[in-house]
């Protein structure tokens, strides 16, 4: 329930603060999928691959949505 695994762009932030893990991070990474689907690229990224830099991405939980891709189903769906 406390163990750090995964790909950067894919942690939730449960994960990265260190809380216990439920279903809920499953449904954070399908969320996450969803918009690398659509856009082409993960909402939190960074060129260099700077995993601090990503985390910081992820707790800030500010995704960038491209009107023209993401209609509001979508947006509301990721």
């Amino acid at each position: 329930m406390f163990t750090l695994a995964g790909t950067p762009e894919y942690l939730a932030p449960e994960v990265i603060l260190n809380h216990a893990q439920t279903f809920n991070i499953d449904i954070w990474s399908l969320g996450i999928l969803a918009y690398e689907l659509l856009q082409g690229n993960p909402p939190f990224t960074d060129e260099w691959r700077n995993v601090e830099k990503i985390e910081s991405k992820i707790l800030e939980n500010n995704p960038k949505f491209d009107p023209e891709i993401f209609s509001k189903v979508a947006q509301s769906f990721v």
